[in-house]
């Protein structure tokens, strides 16, 4: 089921190597305790910003956990996302 948008801040790859922050909007889902989201970025942006289609994760005690596991590179992703949707609300449901 679609949630809602969230914009969060999301570290990309530019001219000489160089990191900077950009705005990147996600559209979030939830299927049971699942979340998905999805960056709305093109491909060539999904690989400067290292992101794959989509993430899944699950909120579980208090934390965040990437399906992936906790080696997840995107985690940090999935935790700036569900903190976005706790600021606006759509804690727990």
């Amino acid at each position: 089921m679609f949630l809602t948008n969230v914009t969060i801040s999301i570290p990309f790859k530019s001219a000489g190597n160089s990191i900077i922050q950009k705005p990147v909007e996600f559209e979030v889902y939830r299927e049971e305790d699942i979340y998905t989201i999805k960056p709305l970025l093109s491909i060539d942006e999904l690989r400067l910003a290292n992101l794959p289609g989509e993430l899944k994760f699950i909120y579980n005690n208090g934390h965040v956990e990437s399906l992936h596991g906790i080696k997840d590179g995107n985690l940090h992703v999935m935790q700036d996302v569900y903190t976005a949707l706790s600021d606006i609300n759509f804690k727990k449901l």
